[in-house]
């Protein structure tokens, strides 16, 4: 028996989840949805944040480093409630 069927004749056996209605689902999605753009929109800055950091005058280093710092962890914030969105949605689908 393959790895496949293996996979296959598990899932036939596992109980069926009940199906979530198509409204609970959309709502899911857009979540989804949302915290997509929210996470590029978080990685744009911190490209921007970058860039500002690269060619600021010495004077200015300090600051520019905190705003690519606060910049980074608003991104990764964001990726977090990506992966929580996306993981929810993974759920729901299965």
């Amino acid at each position: 028996m393959s790895w496949l069927t293996r996979r296959l004749s598990t899932r036939e056996l596992a109980p069926a989840k009940p199906k979530l209605p198509a409204k609970a689902l959309d709502l899911i999605v857009d979540d989804f949805r949302d915290s997509y753009v929210s996470w590029r929109e978080a990685c744009e800055e911190v490209r921007n944040a970058y860039e500002c950091w690269r060619d600021c005058k010495p004077p200015q280093r300090t600051l520019g480093f905190k705003w690519y710092r606060a910049a980074l962890d608003r991104e990764e914030q964001a990726a977090g409630v990506h992966w929580t969105r996306a993981d929810r949605l993974r759920a729901s689908v299965r």
